[in-house]
This record gives C-alpha cells, structure tokens and sequence, in this order.
C-alpha cells in the first residue's frame, strides 16, 4: 500500500480497536499523525524493515531472516498486549528498495 493506503488501514485498525498493529512504514512522517492517534488510544504500534519517524518510534526491528524477524513480532506483540488479543501486521508494497 502507498503511504495513504497504510493511514487508511490504521484508521480502520484503530477503529476496529485492534491491540497491536505491526507496520513496514512507506514514509515514516506521513504515518506520524496517524500513529500517535493508535497510541492514544493504546494501541501498540510496532515497526520493522523501514522505521516509523524517530519522533514517535516505539519498539524497532531491524532487518535479518524472514523467520526469525517473524518469530520476534510475534513475541513482541504478545509481551505488549499481555499474552492474547487481536494483532494486525501490515507490510510495505512490493517495490520497497529493502524488500529486494
């Protein structure tokens, strides 16, 4: 999805009232104003590959073997939502220079 298209699924997500949403950001500022709207409303928000914005970035992974990053999602969002709950995972698009 394009920036826009990732605003708009975190909209749905945070209305939806998901516990955690998991995201490889398309443009890290543009993603800012809707990501502080998941976190206040205590929504965990989590990144991977491509960061969210230094200003609002809580928990980063960096990248390294496609199980293992997914074995560490998994574990993080169960530690911040206590175990159980609802998780959203979203990716960048297909033409993300580090999903080459």
């Amino acid at each position: 999805a394009t920036a826009e298209g990732q605003i708009a699924i975190i909209n749905s997500l945070i209305a939806q009232k998901v516990d955690a949403i998991m995201i490889s950001a398309n443009d890290p500022d543009a993603l800012l104003p809707v990501v502080k709207k998941a976190r206040r409303r205590n929504i965990k928000v989590l990144s991977f590959d491509s960061t969210l914005s230094s200003k609002d970035r809580g928990i980063r992974l960096l990248p390294s073997s496609p199980s293992f990053i997914g074995a560490i999602q998994i574990q993080m969002a169960q530690n911040d939502i206590g175990g159980s709950g609802e998780i959203a995972n979203l990716s960048a698009t297909a033409q993300e220079k580090n999903l080459g």
